[in-house]
């Protein structure tokens, strides 16, 4: 009896830090999207804008 509750409370640990991976790894991809999203508008926005400056020169 002892040993099944050692064996089911491995496996639940197991999981539970299966789990956090998981949820590390998802964060992190979001944060990594979400700052080359940001980046993309940014460059497209200074484009945008070097374009327009440049246009208002000419």
């Amino acid at each position: 009896m002892f040993k099944r509750g050692s064996q089911v409370l491995r496996l639940f640990t197991l999981a539970s830090f299966t789990l956090a991976n998981f949820t590390l790894a998802s964060f992190t991809l979001a944060n990594f999207t979400l700052a080359n999203f940001t980046l993309a508008n940014f460059t497209l926005a200074n484009f945008t804008l070097a374009n327009f400056t440049l246009a208002n020169f000419i």
